[in-house]
């Protein structure tokens, strides 16, 4: 008989909302991050659920941080929980590459300034400057997009997607103040590094090498985005149990109908593929779901705000 692996036995697993939780990770973030990297190798329980070590969860919270200072998960997730430890302790190990990257800015006229001023210090040549992104833009041969812009909850970031493409830019990086995680999520997804603003020359310089060399352009080809989700199931669960002023049964009937529209989303992105064809027909269903959640959602936002139901702090 085989010898017993005791530590993995003994090896606590959590199932993938405990993970993302405790990793800092939306269970969303978690699913796309497996479905399209298998950031994990988790295993799965004999009723087909992913479940993770300590160790995997730990890992998924290096991840994430790494994100979050503006790294993209393509380049992260193959990289060993020893060599992301290395890349958070020293953010800074990235050099600049020898000449300097071609910039279009997009942004308020302090960054635009910077750039113009002192980015050939750093490496970065300014090639055009605007304050809005829907300016007309000439011809340009960039190597990197630079965007200040906020994502508030509702955003489409996909005319972000269309304003790099419309430049050619190799990389792309976005400065924001404040923005909907899974607007920044997606824009990630697609080869952009987000990064909270303000940052000063060298930090900018560094995130624009980093988009630029690690993966200038998505793994994938890009569809559309995907509305992000106003309400999670805690927050349909309590407009669901909360009285309203008039005794109504819509807001527990537009509840079940968005909990639903949501699980077929779900699986309908998660579903498996046999051939490219599949693919798209699943791809255009979880689409299509998700603009129909969309509607309901702003529906349930206007009933909860006319009958004064609990909103999430989002709304």
């Amino acid at each position: 008989m085989a010898d017993l692996d005791l530590e993995h036995l003994t090896q606590p697993s959590y199932r993938a909302g405990s993970a993302a939780r405790l990793a800092g990770l939306s269970v969303e973030t978690l699913r796309v991050w497996e479905r399209r990297y298998n950031i994990t190798g988790s295993a799965r329980s004999e009723h087909g659920q992913r479940l993770y070590s300590q160790e995997q969860v730990a890992r998924l919270a290096l991840i994430k941080k790494l994100v979050d200072q503006g790294h993209a998960v393509s380049t992260l997730a193959h990289l060993s929980s020893s060599q992301l430890q290395d890349m958070l302790s020293a953010p800074s190990a990235i050099k600049l590459e020898a000449g300097a990257l071609r910039a279009v800015v997009i942004g308020g006229a302090a960054l635009c300034g910077m750039v113009r001023s002192e980015g050939t210090a750093c490496g970065l040549q300014l090639l055009h400057a605007a304050e809005r992104s829907d300016a007309p833009l000439p011809e340009l041969d960039a190597d990197v997009l630079i965007v200040e812009a906020n994502l508030p909850v509702g955003s489409d970031p996909a005319h972000l997607l269309d304003l790099r493409a419309r430049i050619g830019a190799r990389g792309a990086v976005l400065l924001y103040r404040f923005g909907q995680a899974a607007a920044l999520a997606a824009l990630r997804e697609h080869g952009f590094v987000a990064a909270r603003a303000p940052v000063d020359l060298p930090q900018l310089a560094t995130l624009c090498v980093a988009a630029c060399g690690a993966t200038s352009q998505p793994t994938r080809q890009a569809g559309p985005l995907l509305p992000p989700r106003l309400f999670d199931d805690a927050a349909l669960r309590a407009i669901e149990v909360s009285p309203n002023s008039v005794a109504c049964e819509c807001p527990r009937h537009l509840t079940e109908v968005i909990r639903t529209v949501a699980a077929f989303e779900r699986y309908s992105a998660d579903c498996e593929n046999a051939n490219p064809q599949q693919a798209a027909l699943h791809a255009e269903l979880a689409y299509a779901s998700a603009q129909a959640r969309a509607l309901l959602e702003a529906a349930l936002v206007r009933l909860a705000r006319a009958d004064g139901l609990p909103l999430p702090p989002t709304l």
